[in-house]
């Protein structure tokens, strides 16, 4: 399960991540309409498989959601 926290003025969401067969997105919002991924850095996973998903916390409030997508199998 994703876990949030503040930590040296920004906001990170940690997160399990390192299958290769699934693309890992995060994007953050002011108001839980429009999304953007503008300013959000995602981490290579480190030794247990965990990544960061980070944006700065300056300015408005935000939001941040991550996005977990499957790559389809190649047909042949």
């Amino acid at each position: 399960m994703p876990s949030p926290a503040l930590s040296g003025g920004n906001l990170g969401l940690t997160f399990w991540g390192a299958r290769t067969d699934v693309t890992y997105a995060a994007q953050s919002s002011t108001d839980l309409i429009h999304w953007s991924p503008a300013g959000v850095t995602i981490s290579a996973p480190d030794t247990s498989g965990n990544r960061s998903a980070t944006i700065p916390h300056t300015g408005p409030s935000r939001f941040m959601r991550l996005l977990v997508s499957e790559e389809e199998p190649a047909v042949e």
